[in-house]
């Protein structure tokens, strides 16, 4: 059925892009993979940008639910904006592979206007100032988090530079919150992370990460 081709599809893919980059992967190569025949493939997805954007979906998806829910615990809803760009950095560490492709994410419009329509649903969950543009602040936040995954920031170093961008959207937020910040990601587990990164780092982490 369509659910179990799209599995096939997405984690096949997922371990492409990982290892020979998004822009190196051919829909040939993806199709050798699943083994399925591309009027298969372009039936439930749109090409490599359509599955791309599905990854994209799920990835970023799962991050603001955890984000969400932590927050909920925590008792501090600012951790509803605060966490997801901290998420994402903390998954580019130690892996060249995973910086590579949330680069790519970035750099690609249709996943960049998805996460964009995904980050305003999840700020709508924290009082906004009446006088901001959310549109415009969060092109801010997420810009910025593409820019500081492209040059290979750390977490707090990332956070530290992104911090006065979200301020403008939730308020201001002491350089306290990084402590918090860095220990709530830094003990969850991501989706694909361990399944993935693991094993691509072992099998190509002297390529990769040399």
């Amino acid at each position: 059925n369509n659910e179990d081709k799209l599995l096939t599809i997405t984690s096949r893919s997922i371990e492409l892009f990982l290892r020979n980059g998004y822009e190196e992967t051919t829909m040939r190569m993806i199709l050798d993979a699943t083994g399925l025949h591309s009027g298969s493939i372009y039936y439930v997805i749109n090409g490599k940008e359509g599955i791309l954007l599905m990854i994209s979906e799920g990835f970023v998806g799962d991050i603001m639910c955890r984000s969400s829910r932590i927050a909920r615990e925590l008792g501090d809803p600012r951790l509803n904006v605060l966490l997801p760009p901290a998420f994402l950095l903390q998954a580019t560490s130690g892996s060249k592979c995973m910086s590579r492709l949330l680069g790519q994410m970035f750099r690609t419009d249709s996943v960049m206007a998805l996460i964009s329509s995904m980050a305003k649903e999840w700020s709508s969950r924290v009082d906004v100032p009446d006088d901001i543009d959310i549109d415009s602040t969060l092109s801010f936040i997420y810009g910025g988090l593409g820019s500081m995954i492209r040059m290979d920031k750390g977490l707090r170093e990332g956070m530290e530079t992104m911090i006065p961008f979200i301020s403008l959207l939730i308020g201001k937020v002491g350089t306290d919150m990084i402590d918090t910040i860095e220990e709530v990601v830094r003990r969850e587990e991501l989706p694909f992370y361990d399944m993935y990164i693991t094993e691509i780092d072992s099998k190509f982490g002297d390529e990769l990460n040399g």
